[in-house]
């Protein structure tokens, strides 16, 4: 190899290792300044506005924090704020009207005069309270084929007496189950005949001034099941006509009234 050839590579690989360097330094040039405006915008940053991370584990929302800063107006208008949101925490979900929706098969404690038609029985979300008077009626707005009703009754004063009356819109077959005075009792009318009962049976409710007992009803399209305090009182056959129709519920009340404290509706 001649001396001229030498001296080349030789210049040619001096050359590569600058250019290498040179590389490294201008990237390392270039890194550093990208990490300081990070560091001036945060510190440039409103102090409303910065955040602080609850976890990078637990989540990825950030909180914002209190500052220094905050005004006495916001800081009143915070306390305002958390003062009602205390207080509405106390407030019964019950207590308002309750969406009527037909697809919803079952219902625990539907206290709302929404989906009830009546005019003599009042809901104050807690339960459903009948005038005195006889025939006084509340339906309510969905029908079932099949049926489980558990009602917790509480009679208002001596003598009252509860129906549950199951009615087929379309033939108006009716058969009602009726519990007080002594007797629990299963009758039937149609179109086609006068009211019949079915069967009865003596039943002493037992029921202190003040306390409620608890009346079971299922209904399977052929049988009636009744029970009372969960002790089965009474089967009985349902009319022929019921099965398979839809069936509309309505509590009706006579005597003194009745409260009803806790009402289980479910069924298809």
């Amino acid at each position: 190899m001649s001396r001229a050839e030498s001296l080349l590579n030789v210049l040619v690989r001096t050359v590569t290792l600058l250019l290498l360097a040179a590389c490294v330094a201008l990237w390392w040039l270039a890194d550093q300044p990208s990490e300081r405006p990070q560091q001036q915008s945060s510190a440039a940053m409103p102090a409303e506005n910065r955040t602080i991370p609850i976890s990078a584990a637990a989540s990825a929302v950030e909180v914002p924090f209190a500052t220094d800063s905050e005004s006495e107006a916001e800081k009143a208008t915070g306390s305002q704020f958390a003062l009602a949101a205390s207080e509405s925490t106390e407030f019964d979900e019950r207590d308002e009207p309750i969406k009527a929706d037909p697809l919803q098969t079952s219902w625990q404690n539907p206290f709302s005069r929404t989906l009830w038609t009546t005019h003599n029985w009042t809901f104050d979300g807690q339960a459903m309270t009948s005038a005195p008077g006889n025939n006084v009626k509340a339906k309510f707005f969905r029908t079932y084929q099949k049926l489980m009703l558990g009602i917790e009754l509480e009679p208002v004063g001596d003598g009252s007496m509860l129906h549950v009356q199951l009615t087929a819109p379309e033939s108006r077959s009716t058969a009602v189950v009726s519990v007080g005075r002594g007797v629990v009792r299963v009758s039937a009318e149609s179109p086609k005949r006068t009211s019949i009962v079915l069967k009865q049976k003596r039943l002493d409710l037992n029921i202190a001034p003040g306390q409620s007992g608890r009346l079971r009803l299922g209904a399977t399209g052929n049988r009636l099941q009744i029970a009372w305090n969960g002790r089965r009182v009474l089967i009985c056959d349902q009319p022929g006509e019921q099965s398979g129709h839809d069936l509309e519920i309505t509590l009706i009340s006579d005597g003194p009234g009745v409260r009803v404290t806790d009402l289980r509706i479910e069924g298809e």
